[in-house]
């Protein structure tokens, strides 16, 4: 069974999206993407978790990733039938990207009270202090959206900024892509990161947002 999680809107919504602004009277700071509909303004709150900070600290040489993994978001993508569809590839240092070979299929679980088809055991690759992995979501199905800049990919939590980082979002083909660094860190075995998504309903003009929560396992 994969675990989702929904975040509710109030009012559907369809329109011009863009991300601003923060709620700081929260118990938990969140950030607020605003969304127009018309004349409208609706407001969907959401963790402060984002992932694209930096990496390295000052004066320090920007880590390189060993391997990527690329999970790919189906092109008929089925909330309660998704595709596991999960590489494991080789790395392009110049382009900080996944090379342009085909890879192999990466299949692997990790052991939690819920569990997701995109879990990563990543163990075998973050073993010790200095290795890095790039791991590279790409939304086939051209219906979806992921939730604009730096919303695509987030931390579940205050932790996920120790593991996670770098977070870009792009177009590629025509393909919404999200790319992030996962980093070994001692003490933090398992963790999870956000893929943030608008789902459009069948035969309607509306989009629900969606959140899919993968974890990641380090040999932390």
């Amino acid at each position: 069974m994969i675990n989702v999680r929904y975040m509710i809107l109030l009012s559907a919504f369809s329109g011009l999206i863009s991300a601003t602004g923060s709620d700081a009277s929260a118990a938990t700071k969140h950030h607020q993407v605003h969304i127009t509909v018309g004349k409208a303004r609706h407001i969907l709150s959401v963790p402060e978790f984002t992932i694209d900070g930096s990496c390295t600290g000052a004066g320090q040489p920007a880590p390189k990733p060993s391997k990527a993994i690329r999970i790919n978001i189906d092109d008929k993508f089925e909330i309660r039938k998704p595709v596991r569809d999960i590489v494991l590839k080789g790395v392009n240092q110049t382009s900080d990207n996944e090379d342009s070979t085909a890879g192999s299929p990466f299949d692997s679980d990790v052991s939690a009270l819920y569990q997701t088809r995109f879990d990563l055991d990543l163990s075998q690759y973050l073993a010790k202090n200095g290795d890095v992995i790039l791991i590279k979501i790409v939304v086939l199905d051209h219906t979806l959206k992921l939730f604009p800049y730096p919303f695509g990919v987030t931390g579940t939590d205050k932790q996920s900024k120790t593991l996670f980082c770098g977070m870009k979002q792009s177009d590629e083909n025509g393909n919404e892509v999200a790319i992030f660094l996962a980093k070994y860190v001692s003490g933090n075995a398992v963790n999870s990161f956000n893929i943030d998504l608008l789902v459009p309903e069948v035969g309607t003009k509306y989009y629900l947002p969606l959140v899919i929560d993968p974890k990641v396992k380090n040999n932390g």
